[in-house]
């Protein structure tokens, strides 16, 4: 009985859908609610936080929403110009299509707007309860929806702890996500994987919630688990676990990655004409799940 509304609320309008990502084949895949954690990992230089930066600029212009970051190997420097590419759509840097002094004043009114940066300018290594701690007053100062860990293995053990790995791995799991469900944000935690394997034709194979190193607690408590898998110039972004049905499914699809702006776009499909006029589809799976 101390349920009933809630149960009756659910009856009468289902479960509430996640934020779009701004990307419709990875809408296809998974959307984004608060109240959770993302676990992202992939091969270094696939694109994780990059990715990461695609999703956030598109829930801050589409739904509004503001973020916390903790960006261990970006400078905010230099991550505000990422971000300020992807916002623009144009290259921050050298080029043809480099954003004019205007477009990067308006795009770092936008940033400011949206996102804090979490940074250790002490010097200090940073523990969990430190940015436990920031992101908690984060959600109190700007009452951000989301927060980034970007990766894990930046945080170290708090002074005295005598537990393994895989038990600080749990433990720091367990709090990130109870922080998620009491402030009601999203939390992206990048995590990488051990050395992956080589396939016989060359190619890395992709790595999933069970081959990040340190801790198995990295599949168990991840509510979304993500790996972002680059091979030659297409992106996979794979689904390898997805806790509410209703909020996506496991599987994969394929983007394009612009290196002049940063920004992940859907696959463009070839469109021939055969000698009888007709149109004919070609690298169909480069434009849906597969």
């Amino acid at each position: 009985d101390d349920y009933a509304e809630k149960v009756k609320f659910l009856y009468d309008h289902g479960m509430m859908k996640g934020e779009s990502t701004g990307i419709a084949t990875v809408d296809d895949l998974f959307t984004i609610a608060p109240g959770q954690i993302s676990v992202v990992t992939g091969i270094p230089g696939s694109g994780k936080s990059e990715f990461i930066d695609q999703l956030m600029i598109n829930l801050a212009k589409n739904n509004g929403w503001t973020f916390a970051v903790a960006s261990f190997e970006n400078p905010p420097d230099l991550h505000i110009a990422k971000l300020s590419e992807k916002l623009s759509g144009k290259c921050f840097f050298e080029g043809d299509d480099r954003m004019t002094q205007e477009e990067v004043d308006t795009a770092k009114r936008f940033i400011n707007d949206h996102f804090m940066f979490i940074e250790q300018r002490s010097g200090d290594a940073t523990t969990a309860d430190s940015i436990l701690d920031r992101i908690s007053q984060a959600c109190l100062r700007k009452g951000i929806r989301g927060a980034v860990i970007d990766p894990y293995n930046y945080i170290v053990q708090d002074a005295g702890a005598e537990e393994n790995e895989h038990q600080f791995i749990n433990q720091l799991l367990t709090r990130l996500l109870a922080h998620a469900r009491a402030h009601d944000i999203h939390i992206w935690f990048v995590a990488h994987p051990a050395k992956m394997p080589t396939n016989a034709d060359g190619t890395t194979a992709v790595p999933k919630g069970m081959n990040i190193r340190g801790s198995a607690s990295f599949f168990a408590k991840a509510d979304l688990g993500v790996t972002v898998h680059r091979v030659g110039d297409v992106t996979e972004i794979h689904a390898w676990k997805v806790r509410f049905k209703w909020l996506g499914k496991i599987g994969s699809t394929k983007l394009s990655y612009n290196v002049r702006n940063g920004r992940y776009e859907e696959r463009k499909v070839n469109i021939t004409t055969t000698r009888f006029g007709s149109s004919k589809r070609r690298n169909r799976d480069d434009d849906v799940p597969f």
